[in-house]
């Protein structure tokens, strides 16, 4: 079945945005020039030049002939391709009415797209975009008091960028735009490759813990503790704790369902921990049914961040900024590896949609040999060293 198209032959779901006049002859003149000129797109790019013609009928045959030798010159297998900032029109369509997204990343997406509109990528055409030219980019966003000013980026920021730009690409092939999604090569994540060892834990539980007579920071205090939990002991995903119900709790099995996540495999059990479960009773209370976390103030009905509560905790506990409430989960990730060596296990219990996802979590354990002492067993057992002069005898 062929693909629905627009009236100038672009696949609908990304039709030219440029309009036409409504005789279909897009010719006009120039000031003080006696001839006619041309204009009209092709894949995203622009092309425009005089017919050397002052009749229209001379004119329309010259614009003919030229749109024939563009489309000679292209390969009929190619797709037909556009500009990044074009294609983000209707890629921005997909991601509002979509219902494969959250309302988080749907605004998430939105940004994104935003960070690479005003960027050096947006005029280039998808299929010329390469990943050398994508880690060169240096991408900037309007600065909050003053939007006419572009300041470089943070770290988070790009990741968001480059995050969006990989699904965009992915939509694009399926979309037909182009053949193959380029590399989009990623920055650390700060603080995801960051652990939160037994220190830190301690001066966060501590921080949160501390007593307090204001009702409403106390409760705060516990929620902030109880999503810190879940996403440390369990595993899950930020974005998986705040919208869990008491109807996916099964205390007698100590037992979470997750029954929508970031990947396909995300739909998964995970185990509950007696804190977790201590904690989750405690925001439950005697409640059926509902969001565990529910918020009056969210449109969607519970909480959304954690934010402020961790960042009020980190100072007073002062734990270095690099630590995030998504260290957590890389620690739970971590101490699975070495506790059981499974990645296939590891992996699904935490919903990672490939086995390649796992490769951060291949920490050395601190119990073990290390490799440079099994270096310098080697060469103890290769060469007799002089403990005096350093010379090998």
């Amino acid at each position: 079945m062929m693909r629905p198209t627009s009236s100038d032959g672009w696949p609908s779901v990304y039709a030219s945005p440029y309009p036409t006049r409504q005789d279909g002859m897009p010719l006009f003149k120039q000031p003080r020039s006696p001839y006619y000129y041309y204009v009209f797109y092709v894949d995203g790019i622009r092309y425009r030049a005089s017919t050397k013609k002052t009749t229209r009928t001379a004119a329309a045959q010259v614009e003919a002939e030229a749109r024939t030798r563009i489309a000679k010159s292209e390969s009929p297998s190619s797709p037909r391709c556009t500009t990044l900032r074009l294609f983000s029109i209707e890629f921005l369509k997909w991601v509002e009415n979509t219902t494969e997204l959250e309302p988080n990343s749907k605004r998430y997406y939105k940004y994104g797209v935003r960070l690479l509109n005003i960027s050096p990528l947006a005029p280039r055409r998808l299929d010329t975009i390469t990943p050398d030219e994508i880690g060169c980019t240096v991408f900037r966003r309007p600065r909050r008091k003053e939007p006419n000013t572009l300041i470089p980026c943070s770290t988070s920021y790009t990741l968001q960028a480059l995050r969006t730009l990989k699904v965009l690409f992915g939509k694009a092939v399926e979309w037909m735009a182009i053949h193959q999604r380029p590399r989009v090569p990623m920055p650390s994540a700060i603080g995801r490759d960051l652990l939160i060892d037994d220190h830190v834990g301690r001066a966060l539980d501590t921080a949160l813990n501390e007593p307090i007579k204001h009702r409403g920071i106390k409760v705060h205090r516990r929620r902030t503790l109880t999503v810190l939990a879940c996403i440390e002991d369990g595993g899950m995903r930020p974005n998986e704790v705040f919208p869990m119900r008491i109807e996916n709790l099964y205390f007698d099995k100590l037992k979470i369902w997750v029954p929508i996540g970031k990947t396909a495999n995300a739909r998964r059990w995970v185990n509950m921990s007696d804190r977790m479960a201590e904690l989750l009773k405690e925001q439950v209370g005697d409640r059926k049914s509902g969001f565990v976390l529910e918020s009056k103030r969210s449109k969607c009905g519970h909480l959304t961040t954690i934010a402020k509560g961790f960042q009020a905790a980190r100072r007073r506990a002062k734990v270095a900024a690099a630590i995030v409430p998504y260290s957590g989960r890389h620690t739970f990730g971590t101490l699975a590896m070495e506790a059981t060596g499974n990645v296939f296990a590891v992996s699904k219990a935490m919903g990672h949609g490939s086995i390649r996802s796992m490769e951060p979590y291949q920490h050395p354990n601190p119990d073990l040999a290390t490799l440079n002492e099994v270096i310098n067993q080697k060469n103890r057992d290769r060469h007799t060293f002089s403990h005096t002069d350093g010379t090998v005898n």
